[in-house]
């Protein structure tokens, strides 16, 4: 898991206990079950409406990232900027730019 994903849900955490308490709440009144149907399942419902399919399928496949990030090779990304710096350069020398 990605150190920066970590830290920002326990922020948030932090951050909604701590707003309970400063204001005299108790925990146990964030657990409430109805109201969290409510909000989620109209958060995901707008999400729904507002998003084409592929996008949306898409998104499904992309939450897992925030857990196990993928894999990313850097020296083959090294190797295609280079590649397209040379490609540029070349163009550039040979007028073709603009």
């Amino acid at each position: 898991m990605d150190i920066l994903s970590l830290l920002g849900v326990i922020l948030a955490f932090a951050a909604i206990l701590g707003g309970n308490l400063l204001e005299g709440g108790a925990v146990s009144s964030l657990f409430n079950g109805p109201a969290a149907i409510i909000v989620i399942g109209g958060t995901l419902a707008a999400t729904i409406l507002q998003t084409s399919w592929p996008m949306l399928k898409r998104a499904f496949t992309q939450v897992r990232w925030v857990f196990v990030p993928p894999f990313i090779n850097l020296e083959d990304g090294i190797g295609k900027v280079i590649d397209w710096s040379v490609k540029a350069r070349k163009q550039g020398l040979l007028g073709l730019e603009g």
